[in-house]
């Protein structure tokens, strides 16, 4: 097997790539948007005066990333075998992109092969967790509804003095096993807005649809509060996928076949494809958000979640997922 070696640094940190041409030109695809930079890369040779420079960098590099590929040199092995054993972390080249990107490709062949290579399991100690978390999720929605009564109580009445028609808003949504049931939101569109049919979800304020406030509501996620009644019913949970509409959930399956593994944990009212991503409205959106909630099903995790509600406070804080992809386009 022809491997190469590159050497560069991510987040602090001095990195040894050995990897084989094709996964090459893959990392360097990757690295594109990311603040990890190559000093130099060579061809791995398995002479001495590889092994001796190999040993040289053995007591500078922090991390090693090897190839995914099965590995049949002797060398190489004992090499490897040796940083982990010497306190080095080691991972694979999927292990980094994961890493760079948290998100999963919504491809079952890829799926499948993560799965059985990672070995991943649900711990017993995660199921515990998952269980003592939608537990005592409804009482601290109560809590929550009471503590923000009077925040709910004036933008009711805003919904209502600015525009004709209902305070709060129902719409049916795919919830945790496919179940169907109702979600509630402070109304943000006029009525009859979708007598055309069901449309993508839009944030932004120039949306035709929306009332005087509707705009504010979107972009402040102030119109999502009532959610937390849908928390205390235990339809929806804090933290998870976002319950989609089953117009959509039926016409996205049908192009990407795992939106059905969406429905394997309970829908959130925040999550790791909300932060990152924020409304989908267009095919693309959604494959991005698939992905990163099948991330987030699979990585499942207290660490994980805490994660999550330390960006959404982030997100939520520069004006919402408008302002966050406003954010980003200015620094990119």
């Amino acid at each position: 097997m022809e491997l190469k070696y590159l050497v560069g640094q991510y987040l602090g940190k001095k990195i040894l790539f050995l990897i084989t041409v094709p996964e090459e030109k893959n990392l360097r695809e990757h690295l594109k948007n990311t603040p990890c930079v190559i000093f130099f890369a060579g061809k791995w040779e398995e002479t001495e005066e590889a092994q001796t420079k190999s040993l040289n960098w053995f007591f500078k590099i922090n991390r090693w990333v090897v190839t995914s590929e099965l590995i049949d040199s002797y060398s190489l092995s004992s090499l490897i075998c040796n940083a982990h054993v010497s306190g080095k972390k080691v991972i694979d080249l999927e292990t980094f992109f994961l890493e760079l990107e948290p998100l999963i490709p919504a491809s079952p062949q890829q799926l499948i092969h993560l799965l059985t290579t990672k070995g991943a399991t649900k711990d017993p100690l995660i199921q515990l967790y998952s269980h003592l978390r939608y537990a005592i999720e409804p009482p601290i929605a109560l809590l929550v509804l009471l503590a923000l009564s009077p925040i709910l109580a004036v933008v009711a009445m805003a919904v209502k003095l600015t525009s004709p028609g209902p305070i709060i808003y129902t719409q049916k949504r795919v919830g945790y096993r496919g179940k169907l049931f109702n979600i509630y939101k402070f109304r943000s569109m006029t009525e009859n807005a979708e007598k055309g049919g069901a449309l993508w979800a839009q944030a932004s304020r120039t949306d035709s649809r929306l009332t005087p406030i509707g705009g504010f509501l979107r972009s402040t996620h102030l119109d999502e509060l009532p959610q937390f009644w849908n928390v205390l019913r235990g339809e929806v949970s804090f933290i998870g996928p976002r319950p989609e509409r089953p117009e959509f959930v039926k016409e996205l399956a049908s192009r990407y076949p795992l939106f059905r593994l969406r429905p394997l944990v309970k829908p959130g009212i925040t999550g790791w494809a909300q932060v990152h991503q924020g409304y989908a409205n267009s095919y693309s959106d959604s494959l991005r958000k698939l992905e990163l909630d099948l991330f987030y099903i699979i990585k499942f995790s207290l660490f994980l979640d805490l994660k999550i509600v330390a960006k959404t406070i982030l997100v939520l804080a520069m004006g919402g997922t408008e302002g966050l992809k406003r954010a980003r386009s200015t620094t990119s």
